[in-house]
C-alpha cells in the first residue's frame, strides 16, 4: 500500500479513537469570498458597471436641467461643493460622484471633462474655457498590472484657463496664473505665471492687482 494511503489511514484510525470527526480539506479560495467580505472579479465588474450607469444618469440629468439654480442644487445634493455665482455651462462630463469642491463666482464653460475620482479643487473667480479636461486619474504605465494612479488637482482663485487645455493629475495651479489654449499641463504652476505648450513652460507674468468679479450665467453660453 502507497505510504501515503497509510498515513490517512492512520489519521482516520486516531481521529476514531478519540470521537473526533477527520480534517476536510480548505475550500479553493473563492469559494470564501462571500465568507470574509471579499469580491470575486466578475462581482467587481458588475459594481463598477452599475456605478458607471449611476455616473451616467447624473451627467444626463445635469446636462437637461434647464436652470443653475436647478444644477448646482443636483450639483450640492451629490456632494460636489459650488459656491453663490459658480456656474457649469453645459454640455459638461464628470467622471465620478463628489470630490469637486468649487468657490465663488467661478465660470467651467461648456463640453469640458472634471475628473473627480480621487478630487478637483477650484477656487474663486476662475475662468475655464470650453473644452478643457481635468484630469485627476490615470494609470501607471511602468506597472506590470497597469495599475490606476492618481492625485487630486488644486486650481487657486483667478487662475484663467483658455481652451482645449489638459491638466494633468496632481497639479496645481497658483493663484492667478494662465494656461495659453491647447497647453498640456504635467507640473504645478506658479503663481501670477503665463505658461503655454506641450508640456506647458513658462512665458512671463501676469499682473498681480487682480480685481475682479466673474458672472457669466448666461442661457445656452459658449
Amino acid at each position: 500500500m502507497p505510504p501515503g494511503l497509510v498515513v490517512m489511514n492512520l489519521g482516520r484510525e486516531k481521529a476514531s479513537s478519540r470521537g473526533r470527526r477527520p480534517i476536510r480539506p480548505l475550500a479553493p479560495p473563492e469559494a470564501n469570498y462571500a465568507r470574509v467580505g471579499i469580491m470575486s472579479e466578475t462581482e467587481s465588474r458588475r459594481v463598477r458597471q452599475v456605478k458607471v450607469i449611476i455616473i451616467w444618469l447624473f451627467n444626463m440629468l445635469y446636462n437637461l436641467m434647464p436652470f443653475f439654480v436647478l444644477k448646482n442644487f443636483l450639483l450640492r445634493m451629490t456632494g460636489i461643493r459650488v459656491g453663490s455665482g459658480t456656474v457649469i455651462h453645459t454640455p459638461v462630463r464628470f467622471l465620478g460622484m463628489g470630490r469637486v469642491s468649487v468657490g465663488h463666482g467661478t465660470v467651467i464653460n461648456s463640453r469640458c471633462y472634471i475628473d473627480n475620482r480621487v478630487g478637483v479643487k477650484v477656487g474663486s473667480n476662475v475662468s475655464i474655457a470650453h473644452d478643457t479636461k481635468i484630469y485627476s486619474l490615470g494609470h501607471d504605465i511602468d506597472d506590470p498590472y497597469f495599475a490606476e494612479k492618481g492625485k487630486s488637482v488644486e486650481i487657486e482663485d483667478y487662475v484663467c484657463i483658455f481652451s482645449n487645455v489638459l491638466i494633468m493629475p496632481g497639479v496645481r495651479l497658483g493663484r492667478g496664473c494662465v494656461v495659453y489654449p491647447g497647453s498640456v499641463v504635467t507640473k504645478d504652476v506658479e503663481e501670477y505665471a503665463v505658461v503655454g505648450g506641450n508640456p506647458a513652460r513658462f512665458v512671463r507674468y501676469r499682473a498681480k492687482d487682480l480685481r475682479y468679479q466673474l458672472r457669466y450665467d448666461y442661457w445656452l453660453a459658449f
